[in-house]
């Protein structure tokens, strides 16, 4: 889920058009972090680059690690080689 912020003026406006149009639809680009509707609201928003990235790419936490799998395997492939058996 993503929680943006936005002004109190924005979130109201926004909160008026879903009441008095039926069909009301918000458009999130998450690619240009901007908030769109056809009654020309364009509206940027802030978001940390890595839940971005994250969100962009349908990353979870297995997913991040498994990003890695290559330098996990050297790294207990040297741990078993270190420990004498």
């Amino acid at each position: 889920m993503l929680l943006i912020q936005l002004a109190e003026d924005k979130v109201k406006r926004i909160a008026d058009m879903a009441q008095s149009q039926p069909g009301y639809e918000l458009s999130i680009d998450l690619e240009e972090q901007l908030i769109n509707d056809d009654q020309g609201l364009r509206e940027s928003f802030v978001i940390d680059e890595f839940r971005r990235h994250r969100l962009l790419h349908g990353l979870d936490e297995i997913a991040m690690t498994l990003a890695h799998e290559a330098e996990i395997a050297r790294y207990e492939e040297g741990r078993r080689a270190a420990i004498p058996g």
